[in-house]
């Protein structure tokens, strides 16, 4: 994969040598962008920019990946957390801004950038207490389905007044 994408770089710059000045002024492109969603998988982010910064890669291409790279790499690890599942994002993006996408020719997750210039997640004080009561309610509902289990397994279950948790306590036979 490294290989491929150092032919294609190394092209490119051929390419750049080739393209004269229009106008007084040197209008080659400075921008190449493969597609990183497998590479970064079995290469080190900063072996792979160090070792094209080697071949000549311009500068600001050289800025603008490592940056790609990060942020895919950190959206990656808060998309998924191996206790919790999947991770509802919440950030504030200035710039463009990216999404996770998946690629349909082999399946494998890439950024796409978004044409917003910044994207915000606002949460007013109503949306907080709708998510409280809903967290509540979920609990409540949790408690009534244990408190359903230990009943049907022999368990008594008694309040205490002062404190509104269960004890449950299994009863001798």
């Amino acid at each position: 994969m490294e290989q491929l994408i150092m032919e294609a770089i190394l092209r490119h710059m051929k390419e750049k040598k080739d393209i004269k000045e229009q106008r007084g002024e040197s209008n080659s492109p400075n921008i190449f962008c493969p597609d990183y969603s497998e590479l970064f998988n079995m290469v080190s982010h900063k072996i792979f920019f160090d070792d094209l910064m080697k071949y000549g890669v311009h500068e600001h291409w050289y800025e603008f990946s490592q940056a790609l790279a990060s942020a895919r790499s950190k959206l990656a690890a808060q998309l998924q957390h191996f206790a919790t599942g999947l991770v509802e994002l919440h950030e504030i993006h200035t710039g463009p801004s990216l999404k996770y996408i998946k690629v349909p020719v082999d399946g494998s997750p890439a950024l796409q950038c978004v044409d917003c210039p910044i994207q915000l997640n606002v949460t007013s004080k109503h949306d907080k207490k709708k998510k409280e009561h809903d967290l509540r309610r979920t609990v409540t509902k949790r408690e009534q389905q244990i408190r359903v289990y230990k009943e049907a397994r022999g368990y008594q279950i008694s309040r205490d007044k002062r404190n509104v948790s269960e004890c449950a306590e299994k009863t001798v036979m």
